[in-house]
């Protein structure tokens, strides 16, 4: 995800320290996001709204064709899903002898704080998107049940990414399925490279990705397309420096405008107590 430095009033900071800022957020940032690889983004610069296009599935043609007749078309049929991107953001407010006090240790800090910020409120954002689904199921997280979701997608023709449903739950869900028969452990992937964050396993057609954001008691088992985001801004790294007297305070932070939202309804299943 790219990052844009926007500074206000800074020209008193060195550019190396504006640097040590912004890598400190992209990194902190990366660490603590999970969910980007699962998202169709579309970034729109000046849009009120966005929109993502849902394309209605072709029933399959399983009726054989007359040699001497041509084929019937199918109409195409599509809807829109419009998403407004809104803003989001934090800041921190550091002192100058906090800085010179703790040999710029608060300084690291503050931007390896901002940027897990940053990436958890994004990833917060991403999942109670997914949590709007009507396909909510009143059942514990079990493996028959794991099994069940993964039928109900497949028999609607949800695509799978990367060859595989996803199913995202927390440790004590997760728990419960590495003691059915048939869970696949992560370290025993033939192809290890293809493992994405927080995968923890296989299992029913679908891989097992820990996010602590998931409430005990819950799961999702989502495909394709099942989530998008629309980006007016994309998040990135706000510092203010110089606004006081004396220029002993410095705020930093991140700021960004964008919206998570469902485009394919149809292509998430909640598992829910």
């Amino acid at each position: 995800m790219p990052f844009t430095t926007n500074l206000t009033g800074t020209a008193q900071v060195d550019s190396s320290i504006l640097l040590a800022y912004d890598r400190g957020i992209i990194v902190a940032a990366g660490q603590a996001q999970i969910m980007e690889p699962f998202v169709s983004t579309k970034v729109e610069i000046g849009a009120k709204s966005i929109s993502f296009t849902k394309f209605g599935r072709i029933a399959p043609a399983v009726t054989p064709l007359t040699e001497t007749e041509d084929v019937t078309s199918v109409a195409l049929s599509d809807s829109e899903i419009l998403l407004t991107p809104r803003e989001y953001g934090m800041a921190v407010t550091k002192t100058n002898l906090a800085s010179l006090q703790t040999g710029g240790k608060v300084d690291l800090a503050a931007a390896t704080l901002v940027g897990m910020n940053m990436g958890q409120t994004m990833d917060a954002l991403a999942i109670a998107a997914l949590l709007t689904s009507a396909n909510v199921e009143a059942s514990a997280t079990t493996g028959a049940q794991v099994d069940g979701q993964y039928t109900k997608l497949a028999s609607k023709s949800i695509p799978m990414i990367d060859g595989a449903y996803t199913l995202l739950a927390n440790e004590a869900e997760i728990a419960v399925l590495r003691n059915e028969a048939g869970f696949t452990d992560v370290a025993k992937y033939a192809n290890a490279q293809a493992v994405l964050k927080n995968e923890v396993g296989f299992y029913k057609g679908h891989r097992v990705v820990r996010h602590q954001g998931v409430t005990a008691g819950t799961s999702i088992s989502f495909g394709g397309n099942a989530l998008g985001k629309a980006v007016s801004q994309e998040a990135g790294m706000r510092l203010t420096a110089g606004g006081d007297k004396l220029g002993r305070f410095a705020h930093l932070g991140w700021y960004g405008v964008f919206v998570y939202g469902l485009v394919d309804s149809d292509a998430v299943e909640v598992l829910s107590v």
